[in-house]
């Protein structure tokens, strides 16, 4: 954990308390871990250990008993002799405790959440899970937290739960590293950041990852919009915190917002449209703040640009016919006439994004389509580049065409915008049930996980042609020069899987030596 509390959380509950951290308060609400005088500190962090002390510190976990009962000499009281602190004892408290006892579950207070909240959150973690937290025997973990917030809403213990995202880092969080800027970014993306946080914390799984060629982490930060349209960050202090753990494993990091509601489509095209508009800059300009106080390398302000236009809401001329086959469209993009109007009017809203960005951000920018075309024109980005996909074609020389003329027409749209080129992400998935907009229940699908409504054989197929699509894929980028970087997308996504796949192999392998 790298993360340090501030040495004072305001609560919504009144001034001077944590938002559930109580376990770690002193009288007036100050928090003996940051503002406990040096030489307690230092005595909680050698009976602690340096991860138990800096995770309680955060607010990530609450202390346990047998925390308490190490603790308890550098509070006044007795040497552990292995029996539990007394009940309700908040280590620097200088007066007996209250005879009301507090919920069971510690600082996280599941015990307080009304019954079908504690039935959601059983259901996410397990019943051994849920009690043991509940019970206060075991603290959550990051990953234990983020659970509890994405299958239930909430966020877990600790005072960092509901900080807006301008306040991290933390005050007292160690600075970042310099920026870092490969000569040529090879990016494995993974949307499931704190899943992928744990195995960057193997010191030899991310050297694993550098000798592969691999050096740059792409991740996508997700939001919420309220019905205010008021913005809301999912997990921030996770988020932080793999970006931290990456960064000084010695990886380069790409950060882009990703947004999967369905919303502005309410009022007349004109309208939807500014809102669209509106809401894409704001998230951009919050998520390019904390990028700029972490050192982040790259930022893309908005994924795959001009598919979030792709819809009828916003007038004519702008939606696809679904009719029309995605190879045709990408061999000769003149044969779509509302991609070419999309390509238009995305351009003139990133250069208009533009000067915006540079003032929050001062990484490389990456403008990033999903589609791509010769017309993209971003000449206020360092970077532009496209999602390669096999759009389900299992023909390899239509495959190797279609990629091909996508990549010329990046190539294009980069001359003319004067800046480099990459690809920014692959989509040569074999399975769509991690599709976020198919799914209701992201976190319970696991490796290997195939839809029941899917075609099975098909999975098969493209399982197993998914080397093949990355083989043929990295062939035509080397094919062409100054290309600046490519993406492995779905590094551990259900459906995608390329981690430890023969597609990682192949990718190794077209990286060796360059």
């Amino acid at each position: 954990m790298v993360l340090y509390c501030q040495a004072r959380f305001a609560s919504p509950d009144g001034p001077g308390e944590l938002d559930g951290g109580g376990d770690t308060a002193q009288p007036g609400g100050g928090n003996i871990f940051t503002s406990g005088p040096p030489e307690q500190q230092a005595c909680l962090r050698d009976a602690l250990g340096d991860a138990v002390f800096e995770a309680i510190a955060s607010g990530e976990r609450v202390p346990t008993e047998a925390d308490n009962r190490a603790m308890n000499p550098c509070v006044g009281g007795e040497p552990d002799r292995g029996e539990p602190a007394p009940d309700n004892q908040i280590p620097g408290s200088a007066s007996p405790p209250s005879d009301e006892s507090p919920p069971p579950g510690g600082g996280g207070s599941l015990g307080s959440q009304p019954p079908e909240m504690q039935d959601c959150l059983r259901g996410a973690l397990g019943d051994a899970l849920f009690d043991a937290i509940l019970s206060g025997s075991q603290a959550p973990t990051s990953a234990q937290n983020a659970t509890m917030d994405e299958a239930c809403g909430y966020g877990g213990p600790g005072p960092t739960a509901r900080l807006p995202i301008g306040d991290f880092p933390l005050a007292d969080s160690p600075p970042p590293p310099e920026r870092n800027y490969p000569k040529e970014s090879v990016s494995f993306s993974e949307a499931r950041f704190i899943r992928m946080l744990e195995l960057l914390r193997d010191d030899q799984y991310v050297a694993d990852l550098l000798a592969g060629g691999f050096n740059t982490w792409g991740i996508q930060a997700t939001y919420t919009v309220g019905d205010n349209g008021s913005i809301e960050w999912l997990n921030v202090s996770q988020l932080v915190e793999a970006i931290s753990v990456a960064r000084r494993a010695g990886l380069a990091v790409r950060l882009v917002p990703a947004h999967f509601e369905e919303m502005f489509k309410d009022s007349l095209p004109e309208e939807n449209l500014a809102a669209l508009y509106q809401n894409r800059l704001v998230a951009a300009l919050e998520l390019a703040g904390l990028a700029e106080r972490l050192n982040v390398e790259y930022f893309t302000p908005i994924g795959e640009a001009e598919g979030q236009l792709d819809d009828g809401a916003f007038g004519p001329g702008l939606a696809t016919d679904l009719d029309m086959s995605n190879s045709a469209s990408i061999l000769d993009p003149t044969l779509d006439p509302n991609l070419v109007n999309r390509v238009s009017l995305i351009s003139e809203w990133l250069e208009n994004m533009a000067p915006s960005l540079r003032d929050a951000f001062s990484g490389q920018l990456v403008a990033h389509f999903g589609t791509p075309h010769t017309g993209y024109r971003v000449p206020s980005c360092d970077i532009v580049g496209t999602t390669l996909d096999h759009y389900e074609i299992e023909d390899l020389d239509v495959f190797r065409s279609m990629t091909s003329a996508g990549l010329n027409s990046l190539v294009t749209s980069a001359s003319a915008s004067g800046i480099g080129w990459r690809v920014v992400e692959t989509y040569f998935y074999w399975s769509e049930i991690a599709d976020p907009y198919a799914q209701d229940d992201l976190n319970s699908i696991e490796a290997g996980d195939v839809a029941e409504w899917e075609d099975q054989e098909l999975v098969a197929r493209l399982r197993d042609l998914q080397d093949d699509y990355f083989r043929i894929a990295l062939e035509e980028y080397g094919a062409l020069s100054g290309g600046r970087g490519f993406d492995s997308g779905g590094w551990i996504n259900p459906g995608v899987e390329i981690g430890g796949s023969p597609a990682e192999a192949v990718i190794r392998e077209f990286f060796a030596g360059r």
